[in-house]
């Protein structure tokens, strides 16, 4: 019983310590993605305008050996993809990885603001193993997205 406690009391204390701070962090042309060890294995996707949050179109797809396909859009602020509701699209990938090889793909993710009949977009490609889907591997990826609402003239 004692043991027991003093396993759940160090292990309450690495989440406490540890639980909020990103694993690894990388920065994109527009934005931020942190990796986070996690009991809610998902994605998210917060979009920005200006760096202010602000809710926009949010569409998602799912980079395949053989193509891309639309997994999720959205009109909000924060969009959550549970892992959960990528494995289907992870048995492409199965096929495709020889001997269980370590491979890396991607989300690509476009955040589109509007306002007064003009849009603003900004398209980020978010990094991830298929085994982590496969695995149910216990990680929360946060991808804050900042769209730039500025005109740019085309001559």
């Amino acid at each position: 019983m004692i043991t027991t406690l003093t396993v759940l009391t160090i292990l309450f204390s690495l989440i406490i310590t540890f639980g909020s701070q990103p694993l690894v962090l990388y920065k994109m042309p527009n934005g931020i993605v942190e990796y986070f060890s996690s009991f809610y294995p998902e994605f998210v996707i917060k979009s920005y305008l200006n760096g202010s949050s602000q809710p926009a179109l949010i569409t998602v797809f799912v980079n395949l050996p053989n193509g891309m396909k639309l997994i999720e859009e959205s009109f909000t602020q924060s969009l959550a993809i549970p892992f959960a509701s990528l494995k289907p699209y992870m048995k492409y990938w199965l096929t495709y990885l020889p001997n269980r090889a370590i491979v890396n793909t991607s989300l690509l993710v476009i955040v589109t603001y509007f306002d007064n009949g003009k849009a603003y977009s900004s398209a980020e490609e978010i990094a991830y193993s298929p085994s982590w889907i496969i695995n149910n591997y216990g990680m929360q990826i946060v991808a804050s997205i900042n769209v730039i609402g500025k005109t740019a003239p085309i001559n």
